[in-house]
């Protein structure tokens, strides 16, 4: 089997209109002697030269479709084959063009000739459609092309993956503030200056202008980093606040019953002592043993009586307090709400 394209060789570098840096839409693809007994084909087009520092494997996808007809012998430029398209690294079901920030880069396009289609959806990822392909490849063919952008983007990411090595740790808020900082102040007076090379696809001036746009797209990212960074903090400190309300509520309700409580045994043992004091008042029988102990009973239950009265003043103090951190945590948390809106500019 074999994959070719008439927009480049094996190897060779890949035409910009294919890439970023161009049209970026997809090369055209010719493939020949598909094995008879295939049922369909799968094309992935993967980069590995990806800088670790943004990808922990080194590699981006780019394109992922399976169930591709068997009878597919040309895909052309810009066009999509039939079939299922799986999921890139960049989250794209479609063709990603080339856009190396850092160097050349070498893009595999692979094509596999399997003898069964693949029961996955629309989306899978490649490590999913590998997995699935297992013990089904009959054949295989690859072409890989080469793609490096301009000098002022590689200088761009040099510089960028530099200073985020010196300020790792440091607050990446501020690192990125003056990431976009120094990578204005190196490279635009080193462009000016710089006189274009011979065979140079693009002029200094179109750099420049590259150079400046790739600024201010640093410079959108950068404050809507910095906002999500700020809402997250802020949605921390409202699930902190949220975290508390439940086991206050529950204290809070534990209380009030506890002072509903105390006011009901309070109630009765006043009735009690009144009707002690009542007794004592009229006995008249000269029992002085029986009046002794009388008087004990009515000041035990005084004594009783004061304690729930200490305890139910005890229950008030606690409810208002309750109260009063619920109101504050509640009236927090809608604070810290209305600046999360804002900053998202939901207001």
């Amino acid at each position: 089997m074999k994959l070719a394209s008439p927009a480049f060789e094996n190897g060779e570098k890949i035409p910009s209109r294919f890439t970023c840096d161009g049209a970026a839409v997809s090369p055209p693809l010719t493939i020949s002697d598909v094995p008879s007994g295939a049922k369909s084909l799968v094309l992935i087009m993967d980069d590995p030269d990806v800088p670790r520092v943004l990808r922990s494997d080194g590699i981006w996808d780019h394109w992922v479709v399976f169930n591709i007809p068997v009878d597919t012998a040309e895909i052309a430029e810009g066009e999509e084959p039939d079939g299922t398209h799986g999921k890139g690294t960049g989250g794209n079901l479609n063709y990603f063009g080339p856009c190396p920030p850092d160097r050349e880069h070498r893009y595999f396009f692979k094509v596999y000739a399997l003898d069964a289609e693949l029961d996955l959806p629309e989306g899978a990822t490649k490590q999913q459609v590998e997995s699935a392909m297992e013990g089904h490849v009959l054949a295989t063919a690859e072409l890989m092309g080469r793609y490096e952008r301009g000098l002022v983007r590689t200088r761009i990411f040099k510089i960028l993956m530099a200073i985020r090595g010196l300020f790792s740790g440091r607050g990446a808020a501020s690192a990125i503030l003056l990431t976009a900082m120094l990578a204005t102040a190196f490279l635009s007076p080193a462009l000016a200056q710089e006189e274009p090379t011979a065979g140079s696809e693009t002029t200094i001036e179109q750099e420049l202008a590259r150079l400046n746009q790739t600024m201010r797209e640093i410079s959108d990212l950068m404050r809507t980093y910095i906002v999500r960074q700020e809402v997250d903090m802020i949605m921390k400190r409202i699930e902190l606040h949220r975290r508390y309300l439940t086991p206050l509520e529950d204290e809070l309700r534990k209380a009030r019953a506890g002072k509903e409580s105390a006011e009901d045994e309070i109630e009765r043992m006043e009735v009690v002592i009144a009707e002690l004091e009542e007794v004592i008042a009229r006995d008249d029988s000269g029992d002085e043993q029986t009046a002794n102990h009388l008087r004990m009973e009515k000041d035990r239950l005084a004594i009783n009586l004061k304690q729930l009265k200490d305890r139910r003043w005890t229950l008030e103090q606690r409810i208002i307090e309750l109260e009063n951190e619920l109101i504050s945590r509640r009236h927090e948390i809608q604070d810290l709400e209305d600046i999360a809106d804002e900053q998202l500019g939901l207001r």
